[in-house]
């Protein structure tokens, strides 16, 4: 017949087991088990069934959250930006003939700078990896500026000499007689290239001192509309209203432009976050028609500064 003995286990102390290990401690709980050999449960048994205890209590891994929140891996935001470059402008020819208009739109055209602003919507992963997408207008302004005096050289027919004879008679006597007319031309017009976007962005963020972040992306814009507005020069130094004939001179739409930036933001909360992101904007496709005569591309150099919101 066996014998059972009630022994109940205190949690604020510890068995020593082999001199050098400690033996976990259940909770406070009555326990009815079967004694061994002279009453006594062994060391071996009750460690036995305390790794038995702690195997089931094993946390299964943490997965990723993709519910949204503070705590998610998974946040979504919205930005709005603006800011300005400079102007890289290159003109070339396609054709022998067109070598006059390269040079006088190179010397009576000036780039200024172009502006560029926009909204944004995006994911951001592990407050690391960003993806964006949204719409942005960039306009770049340039001048047309002729000021020059022109002067020309011609004749007319007048009085050439005043000869007196013997009489006292004053003869006049008729010729050509050269005419130098001076003319001041002064001209000058603001040039706009409109362009509407949909660019696409990617972007690895690093955090560091808590409120900072210094990141890198990379993106494509895809070009919506180009809308020009002003007036540029001819081989014969007339001006060209960009407007009325954009369709002989420019194209409507260029394609695909690229974008590469690097940033560095400043959260004043875990929401609103203040950046700054300077950029280098690349045109790789011609913003003239094929007949037109020249190739113009475009290069824009400069920053962004932004706002943007965690939902």
């Amino acid at each position: 017949m066996s014998t059972t003995k009630d022994i109940t286990l205190t949690p604020d102390k510890t068995t020593p087991y082999n001199n050098q290990e400690e033996v976990l401690i259940l909770p406070s709980l009555p326990l009815f088990l079967p004694l061994g050999k002279g009453g006594i449960i062994s060391l071996e048994d009750l460690a036995s069934i305390v790794s038995e205890e702690e195997i089931t209590k094993k946390e299964e891994p943490k997965k990723p959250s993709f519910e949204g929140g503070n705590n998610s891996d998974l946040k979504f935001w919205t930005s709005i930006y603006g800011g300005a470059s400079f102007i890289n402008r290159s003109l070339s020819t396609n054709n022998g003939s067109a070598n006059v208009l390269l040079q006088n739109r190179n010397q009576y055209e000036s780039p200024l700078e172009a502006s560029h602003y926009g909204i944004s919507v995006g994911v951001e992963y592990k407050d690391k990896f960003r993806l964006s997408s949204g719409i942005q207008q960039t306009v770049i302004a340039e001048r047309f500026n002729f000021n020059e005096t022109l002067t020309a050289v011609d004749s007319i027919i007048g009085v050439q000499v005043l000869r007196i004879n013997f009489a006292g008679d004053t003869i006049p006597i008729m010729g050509n007689i050269p005419r130098t007319t001076t003319t001041k031309n002064k001209l000058k017009v603001y040039n706009t290239y409109k362009l509407i976007d949909i660019p696409v962005t990617i972007g690895y963020h690093h955090t560091f001192k808590e409120k900072w972040n210094m990141g890198v992306q990379a993106g494509v814009l895809v070009n919506l509309s180009l809308k020009t507005k002003g007036g540029i020069p001819d081989e014969m130094l007339q001006e060209v209203n960009i407007e009325t004939n954009q369709s002989n001179i420019f194209k409507s739409k260029i394609g695909l432009n690229y974008h590469l930036g690097v940033s560095i933001g400043r959260s004043f909360s875990d929401k609103i976050e203040l950046n700054f992101s300077p950029t280098v904007r690349f045109f790789p496709n011609d913003f003239s028609v094929q007949n037109y005569g020249l190739f113009q591309k475009y290069t824009l150099v400069g920053g962004n500064l932004g706002l943007r919101y965690r939902f």
